[in-house]
């Protein structure tokens, strides 16, 4: 909306109307262009992160350093350095922290139970998890009770109908949250990790 408004009873002529009108479509246009700028420039960074994480996946057969540069794409497109992957335990009885950035880097190795936390309610049900701020959530663990995020999201990996790990990153500053779109493109990253734990355990 363009709006102007005189103080001293001023009445637009037609042609000042006219200009008006045609100063507003201009300025719609320029950011309609500006919004299509950045949509297409979010579209090309989204296609060359994900290109980049599928060569590595080509070109690597080490599990690390496959999901390690997964893990770092998507947190890098989605703008936060704390991101971290679980993986299931052989025993199949917890899954444990194998890659953590951020605040997440001092939780390697950390295990947790099915349906324990954000990770394990992922692991049991499958689903895609996104919650607005981890520390009002009733399911949270007792593992990150003093960890400084807010916002959480996590998606599982799969080897075929299993669930084998879990991918995910937080925001810690009040209020970010991850949308829909987001956690659709964290499932593209989840997909490129899944296929990094099939053939790496194809290999070996």
């Amino acid at each position: 909306i363009l709006n102007v408004e005189s103080t001293h009873g001023v009445v637009l002529t037609e042609a000042e109307f006219k200009l008006m009108v045609t100063l507003a479509e201009h300025i719609g246009l320029a950011i309609g262009r500006a919004r299509l700028y950045a949509d297409l420039q979010r579209r090309n960074n989204i296609l060359s992160a994900l290109e980049q994480a599928t060569l590595v996946l080509m070109k690597n057969l080490d599990l690390n350093d496959a999901l390690q540069s997964i893990l770092s794409q998507a947190a890098q497109l989605l703008n936060t350095k704390h991101a971290y992957i679980y993986l299931l335990e052989p025993d199949n009885e917890a899954i444990k922290v194998v890659l953590g950035t951020g605040v997440f880097f001092e939780s390697i190795g950390n295990t947790l139970k099915r349906n324990d936390g954000m990770a394990g309610k992922v692991w049991q049900s499958g689903q895609a998890l996104n919650l607005a701020d981890y520390h009002e959530w009733d399911g949270r663990s007792i593992l990150y009770e003093s960890t400084p995020f807010h916002a959480v999201v996590g998606v599982p990996l799969r080897s075929e109908e299993r669930v084998v790990g879990v991918l995910g990153l937080a925001h810690l500053e009040p209020g970010l949250t991850f949308s829909p779109a987001d956690v659709d493109l964290i499932n593209h990253f989840a997909d490129l990790a899944s296929i990094a734990f099939e053939n790496a355990h194809l290999y070996t």
